[in-house]
C-alpha cells in the first residue's frame, strides 16, 4: 500500500516492534497471573533461546557467514552487536559490547525497556532476566562454546548490567 514512514512514537522503535514488546509484556503478565512467576520465568527463558538462535542465523546469513563457522572474537562481537540491535532496537535499550581480552566480551546495558516496564508495575523482583539464555541461543547458532557471568544487574539496583562472556577455543 505504498511507502509509509516508520512510526517512531514516543516510546521509540517502530510500530511493529512496540506491538511485539506489548505482546511480550502481556504474555508474561498473563502467565505469571495464571501459573505464577516461577512458570512465567521458566517459559520466558525457554522460548527466548530459539528466538535468539533464529535472530543470530539471520545475522549470519546477512553477513554471508556460514552457520557454525570458525569466527574471530571480533566477528563474534560484531554478530552480538547486530543481533542485539535486531532484538532490542534503540531507543528501547541502550548498551555497548566490547572486547576486554583476546577471547572475552563484556556487555554493558544501561537501559532495558522490559525491566523499566516491570519496575513500573512493581514486578521486577519476581522477574528472572533471560539475557544469559539469549546469548546461549546466539552462541549455539554461531557454533561457539562459552561461559557467561552476570557481574552486575540493574534489577538488583546496579546502575548498569554487566555481563562477561568468555569464548572458549
Amino acid at each position: 500500500m505504498g511507502n509509509r514512514k516508520t512510526d517512531k512514537g514516543s516510546s521509540g522503535g517502530n510500530r511493529l516492534q512496540r506491538l511485539w514488546w506489548l505482546h511480550d509484556a502481556l504474555w508474561y503478565q498473563g502467565v505469571a497471573r495464571r501459573f505464577g512467576f516461577k512458570a512465567a520465568n521458566e517459559l520466558n527463558r525457554e522460548v527466548i533461546k530459539p528466538v535468539a538462535r533464529r535472530a543470530m542465523k539471520a545475522v549470519l546469513a546477512g553477513r554471508g557467514l556460514p552457520p557454525k563457522g570458525a569466527l574471530t572474537a571480533e566477528e563474534v562481537l560484531a554478530c552480538f552487536q547486530e543481533a542485539s540491535e535486531l532484538m532490542w532496537p534503540a531507543p528501547m535499550t541502550r548498551w555497548e559490547a566490547r572486547l576486554t581480552g583476546e577471547r572475552t566480551i563484556e556487555v554493558t546495558i544501561t537501559k532495558c525497556y522490559a525491566l523499566a516496564g516491570l519496575k513500573r508495575l512493581g514486578l521486577a523482583q519476581a522477574y528472572e532476566c533471560p539475557c544469559i539464555d539469549v546469548r546461549e541461543g546466539w552462541l549455539e547458532a554461531l557454533g561457539i562454546r562459552a561461559d557467561q557471568e552476570i557481574l552486575a544487574s540493574m534489577k538488583d539496583g546496579a546502575e548498569a548490567c554487566l555481563i562477561r562472556v568468555w569464548l572458549r577455543s
